[in-house]
């Protein structure tokens, strides 16, 4: 495995971009999108506080298609606490990205971030998303770490390469988060913590919920800056398959070496969460002995 440069573009076929929509009162950039060219395989991590955003709620119906190919986010503007018109809009959102990308609209995941308990204001959105559109490139995975960043002092996105049997695959990544950040998420058949990870490695949707679950459990979920778990907690992954490897469909040898390239990048990326969390002036790692079991010593390094 090689660390490269980029993010969410680095692997084959991924396209993004960013770009201001006015949600943000400070003028900044605020909508982007990542967008596969081929359908994809895709999976999710999600919080598992009993409140639950509207776009984690819309998100989680929509992957229960079998395919998907673009995640659509916007920053500002968390969409939580506005019941029954907050799902709509979520959907809105989703379907008006659908129509600008020309696809299903439950081939689109969304998510959200920023201050909560406000309308989502998803008119701008509309209006945004034909630009929005027609500025994907694969030369803006910066631009969508950018974009997606509330009170984040800097971007957090990394990529590594990984041979899976005789062909190289490529795996990156992109993250947001500073504050309220103490995840607790699971994969269902997660100031938040967004992650957005593309990859252009062949495998199967099952295989890949299972690796995701994998990486967030040791990574993202061992993740606190205050404490505080937050409504909108996502990390969504998306396997195009262009790198052209055999299929992972089993947990064999392609998919520990997958998995291991997966979980070392997501660690690195939650390394940038906790480094740049509100208020920090230390970064502290806790390593626990003596413990019977993973998952006990998981429970004491989080109760430190």
């Amino acid at each position: 495995m090689i660390i490269v440069k980029g993010g969410v573009t680095a692997p084959k076929g991924f396209l993004a971009s960013g770009i201001k929509a006015g949600i943000k009162y400070s003028g900044r950039k605020d909508l982007a999108l990542l967008y596969s060219e081929v359908p994809a395989y895709a999976a999710g991590a999600f919080t598992t506080n009993a409140c639950k955003a509207s776009p984690v709620r819309i998100s989680m119906s929509h992957l229960k298609a079998r395919t998907h190919q673009a995640v659509v986010v916007n920053s500002g503007n968390a969409n939580c606490a506005n019941g029954a018109a907050g799902d709509r809009d979520a959907i809105r959102m989703a379907a008006s990205a659908a129509k600008a990308l020309c696809i299903d609209p439950i081939s689109v995941l969304v998510a959200s971030t920023g201050i909560i308990g406000r309308k989502l204001p998803v008119e701008k959105i509309e209006k945004a998303l034909p630009s929005l559109v027609s500025g994907l490139s694969g030369r803006k995975g910066s631009d969508f770490a950018e974009t997606i960043m509330t009170t984040d002092t800097r971007k957090k996105e990394y990529a590594v390469k990984v041979r899976i049997g005789r062909t190289v695959v490529t795996i990156g990544g992109a993250c947001k988060g500073v504050g309220m950040i103490y995840p607790e998420m699971r994969v269902t058949p997660h100031a938040t913590m967004l992650a957005f990870i593309a990859t252009d490695a062949a495998i199967s949707k099952k295989m890949l919920e299972r690796s995701l679950a994998e990486a967030v459990r040791d990574t993202f979920n061992m993740v606190s800056v205050d404490g505080d778990m937050s409504t909108n907690d996502s990390c969504f992954i998306m396997a195009n398959g262009l790198a052209g490897n055999a299929a992972i469909k089993h947990a064999g040898g392609d998919y520990r070496k997958f998995t291991a390239a997966l979980v070392y990048l997501a660690g690195e990326l939650a390394k940038m969460l906790a480094s740049d969390g509100e208020g920090a002036t230390k970064f502290v790692e806790i390593k626990v002995e003596g413990a019977r079991t993973a998952e006990e010593a998981r429970k004491v390094a989080r109760r430190i």
